[in-house]
């Protein structure tokens, strides 16, 4: 769904903000790294 999403989760290991440049998956971010982000 995300294209960017390969991107997105090697960021997430190293900075969780800079992920968020790249659309992350809120769902995904929501539930692996934990902050009340809507999971839309």
């Amino acid at each position: 769904m995300i294209t960017a999403w390969p991107v997105t989760k090697s960021v997430l290991i190293g900075n969780y903000t800079t992920s968020l440049i790249f659309e992350p998956d809120w769902d995904n971010l929501w539930t692996n790294s934990g902050p009340n982000y809507p999971s839309e």
